[in-house]
């Protein structure tokens, strides 16, 4: 459904705040779909200047694989064309950036809490607090200062200082560490793995995987295996040459077919590291006026097959659609959001459920387009 705002009688009274914390791919995302319908909004960003985009150990090292039901109908809405050889996570948040007015993210500025006026006087929102209709929120940023706000969304990571206004669930380790790497240019450089992955192939079992998928001219090899926390045989893996990486995680598979190996060993961009977490009750969280969550503040995890990314861009498209939806009535607006995210996170449609995922092999499914090679 497209984004359109009501085009009635317009309402007395000024326009919402509403105010954004976090300036990844689902902060921006929700901030330049909402800019395209001429809703404001500002966005709190503790990256320390215009532009900065994440550490490379925070990104996908392949063009995302967005879906048309998700990442790419968020696109859509942004109006931002997919070239034609797909778009990275920098490059989109790039193209995303580039698309809002000066002065809407305010950069370097950590947001450490939320809060409620009441009577002059400001209260930390806490698990239970039950904030209302009417009364004012604040935004308590590092260094003191506090900012006002009608809606806040956090968007601020697995981490988020915004889901602990909402209850004190904390994201827990499913015991699962994921890998990403990418092969560029595959057809040429590489004929024979080419060949061997054609549209997709997996190899999987309860304590380790590798899921290979073509990605325009490439192929996104993602190794996931289980590991105790504190697991640090290949951690921190900044110290570590990225060819030494790639040798340790291909012993993992000795044993299995030896292409498996050679994926990871002739791989050209990463191996990023990414531990799985996951919220215990999974992606909800108790309503509180005011106050709504996006991408991985919603549901930390979702690392396979892009589909995190998939659900931030989506999200911040259901959220900005009500908000369109119901300009002059935040509270409608964030009732349906919720009720339609809630929905989406118990379907079996839905592109992730990172609560689901305890073991590599319980994450095939994922893999939608990749056949099954080898368990051992």
């Amino acid at each position: 459904m497209a984004l359109t705002p009501e085009r009635g009688g317009e309402q007395a009274g000024p326009p919402p705040r509403i105010v954004i914390v976090g300036g990844g791919l689902a902060g921006l995302t929700l901030a330049r779909i909402l800019h395209e319908t001429g809703i404001a909004a500002t966005v709190y960003e503790l990256d320390a200047r215009p532009g900065a985009l994440p550490p490379p150990d925070r990104v996908p090292v392949h063009p995302l694989d967005l879906r048309p039901d998700a990442g790419l109908r968020a696109l859509r809405a942004a109006r931002i064309t997919l070239p034609a050889d797909g778009i990275d996570a920098a490059e989109l948040r790039r193209r995303l950036l580039d698309g809002l007015p000066s002065g809407r993210v305010v950069w370097d500025t950590p947001v450490m809490a939320v809060r409620r006026r009441e009577g002059g006087r400001g209260h930390h929102a806490e698990p239970g607090l039950g904030l209302r209709p009417g009364r004012e929120l604040e935004l308590e940023l590092d260094g003191g200062a506090s900012v006002p706000a009608d809606l806040v969304v956090g968007a601020d990571g697995t981490w988020s200082r915004i889901r602990r206004a909402l209850d004190d669930a904390r994201p827990r380790y499913t015991g699962m560490f994921v890998f990403d790497a990418h092969l560029s240019d595959v057809e040429r450089r590489h004929p024979a793995l080419d060949a061997f992955v054609g549209g997709g192939v997996s190899a999987l079992t309860e304590d380790r995987g590798l899921v290979a998928r073509r990605v325009g001219d490439g192929v996104a090899v993602q190794v996931t295996l289980r590991l105790p926390a504190g697991w640090t045989e290949l951690a921190p893996v900044s110290r570590l040459t990225a060819s030494v990486v790639r040798d340790r995680l291909a012993r993992h598979f000795t044993g299995w077919d030896d292409r498996l190996g050679a994926l990871i060993r002739h791989s050209d961009a990463g191996p990023v590291a990414r531990a799985v977490y996951a919220l215990p009750r999974g992606p909800r969280w108790p309503h509180r006026p005011g106050i709504t969550l996006i991408g991985d503040a919603a549901h930390p995890g979702a690392p396979f097959a892009d589909a995190g990314a998939n659900q931030a861009m989506l999200d911040a498209a259901d959220l900005a659609q009500a908000l369109t939806d119901h300009p002059r009535d935040l509270a409608a607006a964030q009732r349906h959001y919720e009720t339609t995210r809630f929905a989406r996170a118990g379907s079996p449609q839905a592109p992730a459920r990172p609560e689901a995922a305890s073991s590599p092999s319980s994450c095939a499914s994922e893999a939608t387009h990749a056949r099954h090679l080898h368990g051992v």
